[in-house]
């Protein structure tokens, strides 16, 4: 599998202060992104595993949570 590049975002100060610290931030807007783009079938299970980094099993939890149907495009 092709490995995606890191890209870094500005997050503005308003949004990063609703949240506890500027890392909870970004891992719950990060989080929010990939089940958005898993929901409308823009990236595999698989990729949104790898962008979170996290286990295809921690994913898969996570999406059936927000009750995401998984796809496999291996």
């Amino acid at each position: 599998m092709k490995r995606s590049k890191k890209k870094t975002i500005k997050l503005p100060t308003t949004l990063i202060e609703i949240y506890e610290n500027a890392g909870e931030a970004r891992i719950m807007i990060a989080s929010a992104a990939v089940m958005d783009l898993a929901r409308r079938g823009r990236i595999s299970s698989d990729m949104g595993a790898e962008i979170l980094d996290m286990r295809y099993e921690d994913f898969s939890v996570m999406a059936a949570d927000e009750e995401i149907p998984l796809i496999d495009c291996g």
